[in-house]
């Protein structure tokens, strides 16, 4: 996992080790333009390049950067603001190296927002903000040094320095930001891993696949059972079935008011044998008006999804043992329900539960950490690919996972047989994404 640091962090972090090990930073300046200019040299050749210089340090990267683009294709258009000594020492080199210098964005192939960086502290003033909105007016390519400006510009790409920015991957700004890179101007790299946070981006690296033994058989790999279904949403339940046994469970039974569910998918038992040992617990898929709190008291492992998240009351507390996955409008329900302010960390601590929160970015927390995966991937948001993630996540736990780790696990694998699907077949059903589930697990 890589580590997540906002913007503050970062700028303590970078101030310490200046000063602590004297660290020049012009020379990092240097060393940050040189980088960007890798990363994106190939999307500058022979194209007229705008360069946003604001008056800090993010600025003086931008300034820096022109000066290694052919200055008979670049231009600066100078932010207002109180220049820092840094800043001026390199529109003083790019005015002798005879870059033209401009007050009007002129139809520019591409577009360098350096005008303001991570240090940069809210309200920004009328003129800026309307620089920007003409920026992003544009069909230019555009690029954000470190974040994009006020999370205002609109960037297609994002060379992130010394760390990712947990800004850059709220919901909100993560469309702003587009593709994001991350590149060390000159800090130490033991200095950098030994940071400590409590927010992490996953990688698909992360993925633990647990073996299956040669001797398993069907009542070793877990027993899950499914709360849901109904007349009007059985598909579903079948859903979620499915994508059970493709993450390999060995037994689902199905606890529904509609009995047909069971006779439409043989492979279901019916789940109201009091008596049968079950491993976990999914509540919620197709519930509708079937849904029922009492339905969600119990000692095993638990998963709440859909319909089974509008059966959660107000004074609920599930003692870390289980995972509720809303989306954007269940989130914000449960929050309103319970009074608190709509913040991933602070759902969890308050229902003793981890939360998944389904967008496109996933966030994941068990109340202390957050987990962040940067999904992306508008192919994913088809009718039962909830059904799908929160069957993965059950099953995961029914074979002995703890929710937070089922929980990153399953999203990992969701995450990856939709884009896979997204490879093959660009737009899919539910069942060609359920083929890529079984492949990847």
């Amino acid at each position: 996992m890589l580590r997540l640091l906002s913007a503050e962090e970062v700028n303590r972090f970078e101030e310490k080790e200046k000063k602590d090990k004297g660290l020049d930073t012009a020379a990092l300046v240097e060393n940050a333009a040189r980088l960007a200019f890798t990363a994106i040299e190939e999307d500058v050749r022979a194209k007229h390049v705008l360069i946003l210089a604001g008056p800090g340090n993010n600025g003086s990267d931008a300034l820096s950067l022109s000066l290694l683009l052919d200055n008979s294709s670049v231009s600066i258009l100078l932010v207002k603001g109180k220049r820092g000594s840094i800043n001026l020492e390199f529109l003083k080199k790019a005015e002798e190296k005879g870059i033209r210098i401009t007050d009007e964005i002129e139809n520019p192939d591409v577009i360098i927002d350096g005008i303001y960086g991570s240090s940069f502290h809210p309200p920004l003033d009328g003129d800026t903000a309307s620089l920007i909105e003409k920026a992003n007016k544009t069909d230019a390519l555009k690029i954000a040094l470190d974040i994009p400006s006020a999370f205002l510009f609109e960037a297609d790409k994002t060379i992130s320095f010394t760390f990712y920015k947990k800004e850059c991957f709220y919901p909100e700004n993560r469309k702003k930001c587009g593709r994001i890179f991350l590149l060390n101007p000159g800090f130490d790299e033991k200095a950098v891993s030994s940071v400590m946070t409590d927010t992490f981006l996953i990688q698909d690296s992360d993925y633990k696949k647990a073996e299956e033994k040669d001797w398993d058989y069907k009542n070793t790999k877990g027993h899950l059972l499914i709360k849901g279904g109904s007349d009007k949403y059985p598909g579903a339940a079948i859903i979620s079935a499915r994508a059970a046994f493709c993450s390999s469970i060995g037994l689902v039974s199905l606890k529904s008011r509609n009995k047909n569910i069971v006779y439409q998918y043989p492979q279901l038992i019916n789940g109201e044998d009091e008596d049968a040992h079950y491993d976990a617990v999914l509540a919620g898929p197709g519930w509708g008006n079937d849904r029922s709190h009492d339905e969600l008291i119990t000692n095993l492992p638990l998963v709440i999804d859909a319909d089974g998240i509008k059966a959660i009351e107000k004074g609920d507390y599930f003692f870390c043992n289980a995972v509720l996955t809303p989306h954007v409008g269940e989130f914000r329900f449960l929050c309103s329900l319970l009074g608190i302010a709509e913040d991933v960390r602070l759902l969890s601590r308050t229902l003793g539960a981890v939360v998944v929160k389904k967008s496109h970015i996933v966030e994941i927390s068990d109340g202390e950490s957050m987990f962040i995966y940067d999904g992306m991937n508008p192919s994913l948001a088809i009718a039962g690919s909830g059904d799908v993630l929160s069957a993965i996540i059950a099953t995961f736990m029914a074979k002995g996972e703890k929710p937070l780790d089922a929980a990153v696990n399953a999203t990992i694998v969701h995450q990856m047989s939709g884009k896979n699907a997204r490879k093959k077949y660009n737009h899919y059903d539910i069942f060609k994404l359920l083929d890529e589930v079984a492949l990847n697990i």
